[in-house]
């Protein structure tokens, strides 16, 4: 491995050394603050990015969106990033920015998911919360991007945090690229006045589309948190030209330097051929956009600023491909704690199993999320299967195809802060969900938040998570990159939230799996093991009012067995549903799979553990699956095969749900606590 690919002992210095070793000569102030500016956007996809599947990402160094190959045809662009909810127009500002960054890449956005994760104490009926819900969903909808789920969550934090996950389709033989290789001269486009904002970002879109269409475009590169200059160096590091950046038409004088490494929203940066500036002169006054020349594309591979015929910085491709890949580490006090090895208590008992049950579907984490999602337009277009079709994550057809997504997004419930190592555990449990919904899960994508006033106390954790997270993408074999790190500035106590998604490939949307109980009488399985020790759970804090019990341990290499196994019974078409196994349990996944089409289920629980866990435990790696009777003999074979723990439940019922012998009511009893409308 070549030395810019590994960590350097001594930091910046070391790494300053090596890239001056690469020029030749010694770096002006200039060429430092650039260089020192890529190697803060590297943090962002230092030690995420993994190549754990036959699917790999697009290499192309961007801080913007992130692109995956689904096959031959298409790839899939997506973008995640935290949603600020400290004024009236930031929410706008995160979804243009969102969208934008997928429209570079000549993608109309397919679909959004959020997250919202709130503290316990709040209520979704609480005016607070209808507000932000509202603050949110106002600028989702004008876009008219469907916002087709995500998650929320209430949990011990200050504050609430909102996180964006846009996902788009490219077809390939269309796909723009930043890759500066050809065409002769390099404009920026921006708004006149320097507007920004919803009309910005979708005006920027159709520009873009239009500018597409004509062939003009030959590369095109959104200026993110670097300025015009990073998006150029963006563009030189991804092709085999360079470019000569003429600073006079930005800047009036060297001094004024720094100014072309600001941050400019809803701005583009593309080269075209020389012939074509009428063209772009007439699209661009037809979307009432500026255009600048403000450089040439050269044949060297090499960034070269020009101020008033004098040549103030200058930077190689390989330099700037260095910046990228640079690891500098600094020293800082880890607050990760581990958790104990010691082996956790059993769950407590209940007295009323049913009456326990009817208390839990009460839990704002467990009742519908309608009231969330219900204010978002989730239907634009005719895209959402899971619409009509519910299943574990949401799944989208490419349009005019037979292909689809299977897409989830979903925030951590633990406290980051005091468990760093559950992070694993989101990473299990979306790609689950999507495996479940008859995918073949491609990506790991997400937003990582810190909210504190020392970035610099945090920062070994932080890393910490970031390993975990590429370290169970490699083992499930997926990819893993363009996981969005920000932190903001606070003086309450510190908060890590994070919000991962996973993006999964159908190559029949015929195939989608939904989590429905489909006719009386089907079998009811379970597969995967379930666990007896005492961990923390939706039971454990609602009905035992217990807030410090553990976080359940996963077995990274079981979930990866798992979800082969899954994947296999699905293509053999061997059940009739298939439904994660998450929050409240084997018992909600149940009740979610029966309410769909207002079926029952009569279930008898396994005596070598105790009825809570069996019933309510959160233990990982578990799917619940009906199967026809006819197919009940090639299903059980098919997993004495599998090597892989499973056992019978029982069967589907016509209304009733009963255990062991037990009424525990009907399902329209907890359809009614759970608060989902007919």
């Amino acid at each position: 491995m070549d030395k810019h690919n590994q960590p350097f002992r001594n930091g910046k210095n070391d790494a300053f050394a090596y890239v001056q070793g690469i020029a030749g000569r010694d770096l002006n102030r200039w060429e430092r603050e650039l260089i020192e500016r890529l190697w803060e956007s590297a943090e962002d996809a230092r030690d995420t990015v993994t190549n754990g599947s036959d699917n790999p990402f697009i290499p192309e160094t961007t801080e913007h969106a992130g692109i995956v190959e689904l096959n031959e045809d298409y790839s899939c662009v997506f973008r995640t990033l935290p949603v600020d909810l400290s004024s009236a127009t930031a929410p706008e500002s995160a979804f243009g920015k969102a969208y934008q960054d997928l429209f570079v890449h000549g993608s109309q956005p397919l679909a959004a998911l959020l997250t919202m994760s709130l503290n316990d104490t709040a209520h979704p009926e609480q005016p607070e919360v209808k507000a932000t819900v509202h603050s949110i969903a106002s600028p989702a909808n004008i876009y008219g991007v469907p916002v087709v789920g995500g998650d929320v969550c209430f949990r011990k934090t200050k504050g609430t945090c909102v996180d964006l996950f846009a996902i788009g389709i490219i077809d390939r033989a269309l796909q723009l690229h930043s890759a500066c290789n050809e065409g002769n001269k390099v404009y920026l486009l921006s708004a006149y006045g320097g507007k920004t904002g919803i009309f910005a970002s979708r005006t920027t879109y159709e520009l873009i589309c239009d500018l597409h269409d004509e062939g003009l475009i030959k590369a095109v590169q959104s200026v993110g948190k670097n300025g015009i200059l990073g998006a150029c160096s963006d563009m030189v590091a991804n092709g085999n030209s360079g470019i000569l950046f003429h600073a006079e038409n930005m800047i009036k004088s060297p001094s004024e330097f720094p100014k072309l490494l600001q941050y400019e929203p809803d701005k583009l940066i593309v080269t075209v051929n020389d012939d074509s500036h009428s063209d772009m002169e007439r699209i661009c006054r037809k979307w009432d956009k500026q255009w600048l020349h403000i450089g040439t594309v050269t044949d060297e591979n090499k960034l070269t600023v020009n101020c008033r015929q004098t040549v103030i910085a200058e930077w190689t491709g390989e330099i700037l491909r260095t910046s990228t890949d640079v690891h500098s580490h600094s020293e800082a006090t880890s607050r990760t704690v581990h958790l104990p090895p010691l082996v956790p208590p059993a769950f407590p008992k209940t007295d009323n199993c049913r009456n326990t049950a009817l208390s839990l579907t009460r839990s704002p984490n467990l009742m519908s999320r309608q009231w969330f999602f219900d204010r978002f337009d989730s239907t634009v277009g005719t895209n959402n299967l899971s619409t009509n079709f519910i299943s574990s994550s949401p799944v989208m057809q490419i349009k005019g195809t037979r292909y689809a997504l299977a897409v989830a997004f979903g925030a951590n419930l633990f406290s980051m802060e005091e468990y760093a190592e559950t992070a694993p555990l989101l990473v299990a449990e979306i790609v689950r969900k999507t495996v479940c919904s008859g995918g073949e899960p491609l990506a790991i994508t997400g937003c990582l938040t810190l909210k504190c006033n020392d970035e610099n106390h945090y920062k070994n954790t932080v890393l910490h998570i970031r390993r975990d997270i590429a370290d169970s993408c490699r083992r499930l074999g997926i990819a893993s990159s363009n996981i969005h790190t920000a932190c903001i500035s606070s003086d309450e106590p510190p908060c890590i939230n994070i919000s991962l998604g996973c993006i999964a490939f159908l190559d029949d949307k015929h195939r989608q799996m939904t989590i429905s109980f489909k006719g009386k009488g089907d079998m009811i399985y379970l597969i995967g093991k379930t666990g007896d020790q005492q961990h923390d759970s939706e039971y454990m804090r609602v009905c035992c009012h217990k807030e410090d019990a553990l976080p359940p341990a996963i077995d990274i290499k079981a979930e990866a067995k798992l979800l082969q196994v899954m994947k296999q019974v699905i293509a053999r078409k061997l059940v009739k549903s298939a439904h994660s196994v998450t929050r409240g349990g084997l018992f909600m996944s149940l009740i979610e799979s029966a309410m769909v089409r207002g079926f029952g289920f009569d279930i008898t629980e396994d005596e070598e553990i105790s009825k809570e866990a069996f019933l309510f435990g959160e233990t990982p790696s578990r799917i619940v699956v009906s199967v026809a009777t006819t197919r009940e003999a090639d299903f059980i074979d098919f997993m004495m095969t599998a090597n892989i723990p499973f056992m019978t439940l029982g069967h589907v019922t016509r209304e009733e749900i009963r255990i062991d012998d037990n009424s525990f009511g009907f399902i329209s009893d907890y359809k009614r606590e759970l608060k989902v409308e007919e």
